[in-house]
């Protein structure tokens, strides 16, 4: 297949694609016999640094799985263990506690406020960092959204523009934004190409 691939773009795939060595930290996050509506008895294992896909049909429990790791849907059987400790993850405040992250296959309907500013989006988990119960500090809103618009590159005219004014592109990139500032140790994308 190698050879084949190099004869038809007259150049080695590993010119292409070059593989830099790699070695994965600890396990973050593993499932046992994890079942819920939908799938059944998924194991598997994400260690600190690797990217796992997971991939099936339309109805194979793919999404189904991922949204009951991140808590928004009921386990009926088997284990969620996190850094190595076994955890209940009962809703998605759980999950963003432990340090998971959800861009959701619907990010118009699950992942944004399209209603709201960009900079309120991207500062949604992270209010409690920036505010002291009772206010919140402009000075810092504005720095962390600036901040994300900056280092995405987020096409969009001010911070101050509805989310639901930008393209579906930079609409992804509010949703990975705002959970690049809240400090995730996990990502979970459902779908991320789609839209």
């Amino acid at each position: 297949d190698a050879e084949l691939v190099k004869m038809m773009i007259n150049r080695s795939i590993e010119q292409i694609y070059h593989k830099e060595h790699f070695t994965p930290g600890a396990t973050i996050v593993e499932t046992r016999t994890l079942s819920g509506k939908g799938f059944e008895n998924v194991s598997m294992s994400v260690r600190a640094g690797e990217i796992v896909g997971l991939y099936g049909l339309i109805g194979a429990g793919r999404s189904e799985f991922v949204t009951t790791l991140y808590g928004r849907h009921k386990k009926s059987a088997g284990q969620i263990l996190w850094e190595g400790k076994e955890v209940q993850v009962n809703s998605e405040h759980d999950a963003i506690r432990l340090g998971m992250a959800l861009a959701p296959e619907s990010r118009r309907d699950q992942g944004l406020c399209l209603n709201l500013p960009v900079g309120l989006n991207l500062n949604l988990p992270i209010y409690k960092r920036i505010s002291n119960k009772l206010l919140i500090s402009n000075t810092q809103e504005k720095a962390e959204a600036d901040r994300q618009i900056a280092g995405l590159r987020i096409k969009t005219p001010t911070r101050n523009a509805l989310a639901s004014s930008l393209s579906g592109g930079n609409q992804q990139k509010i949703v990975i934004g705002k959970w690049l500032a809240h400090g995730a140790k996990l990502f979970i994308f459902d779908e991320p190409t789609v839209g």
